[in-house]
């Protein structure tokens, strides 16, 4: 019942099963119903609505390492503009300032990695090497940082996003303009060094 109820681990992208005891074995054995059991293995999950449960998340995976990733919040909410998850821009921002308020309320008490996606696009490989150091993952090579970061993995070789890595950069204009952006919003993204 705990399990069945529990938002963040019953959204969207993954609608559990129980069998058996796994209910009663716990959120681990739950989630590990999903990804898998076996010995040394690991998995990742993202899920943007995370930021909101980062501390329960954490006191039932206490070894769990949280990588937040954050965007300029015009660029967010031009995406979710286009994607038709925002009605409109003030509810976008709305979206917006939760999520990067939630990250605020835990940012000092959960370890974590704060990347900007910005850097991350720009610098991959020092990203990578950070992210992957923080995880405790040894990279092999550049290619197999490549994979871990942009998005490839072992049937498409492909790399997802290196064609034009700032596609959706600053491409908020076509939609709105900076004076549109609500005040607290701004101010947000003024702490987060977006100009």
């Amino acid at each position: 019942m705990q399990v069945e109820a529990n938002e963040w681990l019953q959204h969207w992208n993954h609608r559990m099963n129980l069998k058996g005891n796994e209910a009663e074995r716990g959120f681990p054995a739950a989630l590990h119903s999903i990804y898998g059991s076996k010995p040394r293995w690991r998995w990742g999950d993202k899920w943007s609505d995370y930021v909101f449960h980062v501390k329960e998340i954490k006191e039932h995976f206490p070894n769990a390492k949280i990588i937040y990733i954050y965007r300029d919040g015009r660029d967010v909410v031009a995406s979710m503009l286009r994607k038709g998850m925002a009605d409109d821009l003030n509810h976008g921002f709305e979206q917006w300032v939760n999520a990067i308020e939630a990250w605020k309320s835990w940012e000092t008490e959960v370890d974590h990695l704060a990347i900007k996606q910005e850097d991350l696009l720009q610098y991959p490989a020092e990203v990578s090497a950070y992210i992957a150091h923080y995880c405790g993952i040894r990279l092999t090579g550049t290619d197999h940082a490549r994979h871990v970061l942009l998005g490839s993995d072992d049937v498409s070789k492909h790399d997802y996003v290196s064609e034009n890595r700032f596609a959706h950069t600053r491409s908020y204009g076509a939609l709105f303009s900076d004076d549109d952006v609500p005040t607290h919003a701004r101010s947000l993204l003024t702490s987060l060094g977006y100009a």
